[in-house]
């Protein structure tokens, strides 16, 4: 899957030293209203209150998709987005009003792309394109995105974490079922495993962490009920609580040092704020507002 190559010095500069990104996923739970993609000038560079900056537009209504993004050490800023019928990569360094891009792919793109990036500088992006799940993955400075098919048929939003071993973990719906799948650096095989299924159905937009002990967990609405789901690196078997009932919308999830788990998801029309302590069987729960 991965091959050396050179690592060319095009627009996007230098690759960077190996320093850990963390990688932030913007969950939406549709399509924002004005079919443009913003982001901010820091306040360190604006000298003030940060201003919306326009990264592409203006666009017909409907033809921007939800982004996802990250950020290196540089303070490069990197965003995945479908514009206009094209998985589009935009990128930009703080301070500089421009904003850079190119083309990932062409296709129908179902729900948001998940983003990360590797010490290395390499991005890699998970997206379900004319309704196959597929890998991409680009060498900073290199014009060409590659490719490869995890699987043959997905819905939705794709959550996708990497390990620290260089394994990259992608969590989607297929059907009425939501399944788990990884792959080593290297090894063009992706494997799979399913995580849960359900005659009600389950929603296309999972969230997924990884704990530094190697447990994968997985916050997911299924049959309309919000889920907690966790397995253990090497075990067949998910085990999964419930973790408030009611009408549930797409979720997202992080995770404190400390262990415990935070969840916020519309529930019952009503964002939500929900935690929980490992190996606790409860979640506490406030409303961020109704």
């Amino acid at each position: 899957m991965f091959h050396i190559r050179p690592k060319r010095c095009f627009a996007r500069g230098l690759v960077l030293p190996a320093v850990a990104v963390i990688a932030v996923g913007i969950s939406l739970s549709s399509a924002p209203a004005m079919a443009t993609i913003s982001a901010t000038i820091s306040a360190h560079a604006a000298g003030g209150i940060p201003a919306p900056r326009l990264v592409a537009g203006p666009a017909s209504p409907d033809s921007a998709g939800p982004p996802s993004m990250v950020q290196r050490p540089s303070g490069e800023t990197d965003i995945a987005a479908v514009v206009d019928g094209a998985l589009m990569f935009f990128w930009n360094y703080q301070g500089n009003p421009t904003w850079e891009h190119e083309q990932v792919t062409l296709g129908s793109v179902s729900g948001r792309p998940s983003m990360v990036q590797r010490p290395s500088g390499e991005t890699d992006i998970a997206a379900v394109v004319n309704g196959t799940l597929r890998f991409y993955w680009n060498y900073q400075g290199n014009p060409t995105w590659e490719s490869e098919q995890v699987a043959s048929s997905a819905a939705g939003s794709p959550s996708m974490v990497q390990r620290p071993s260089g394994e990259t973990d992608i969590t989607a719906v297929v059907g009425t079922t939501l399944m788990f799948y990884w792959n080593y650096q290297g090894s063009p095989k992706w494997e799979f495993e399913q995580v849960t299924s359900s005659p009600g159905g389950i929603a296309d937009s999972p969230s997924m962490v990884q704990r530094s002990s190697g447990e994968t967990d997985i916050a997911a609405v299924v049959n309309g009920t919000l889920r907690f789901l966790w397995n253990y690196q090497g075990n067949p078997t998910w085990d999964t609580e419930q973790v408030k009932s009611g009408d549930a919308g797409p979720p997202s999830m992080v995770q404190r040092p400390s262990g415990e788990t935070d969840i916020t998801a519309p529930i019952s029309g009503t964002l939500t704020f929900l935690w929980n302590y490992q190996g606790n069987p409860k979640w506490e729960h406030e409303r961020v507002t109704s």
